[in-house]
């Protein structure tokens, strides 16, 4: 049984399945970051570290930066280096959206 399969399995998976649920929740997620504007609480990381507040145009570039990252590290051989810019952009992307219920949920 070779170990390696399994983690490109679950690579596959994983990648596929943040990348669509990113995608179908891509529309309510700009108009949370639009229409909250200065309103919203800076995010933090861990709750300590302030994370950069995004505009809409910010938050867009990085919801894109984290699609491609994911289709990548999915079609990708060596998915180290995009897993990598996935998931830190990850944490910049969901920092914004934090305080949506579906969010908190997941």
């Amino acid at each position: 049984m070779n170990p390696l399969g399994s983690l490109t399995g679950f690579r596959l998976v994983y990648c596929t399945w943040l990348g669509l649920a990113v995608l179908l929740q891509w529309r309510g997620h700009a108009r949370w970051v639009g229409g909250r504007g200065e309103d919203r609480r800076l995010p933090r990381l861990l709750a300590l570290v302030p994370m950069p507040r995004l505009n809409r145009g910010g938050f867009t570039i990085a919801g894109m930066i984290l699609l491609a990252c994911l289709a990548w590290g999915t079609i990708s051989e060596h998915a180290g280096w995009p897993l990598l810019g996935a998931s830190g952009i990850s944490l910049l992307y969901f920092a914004q959206v934090i305080e949506l219920p579906a969010v908190r949920r997941k």
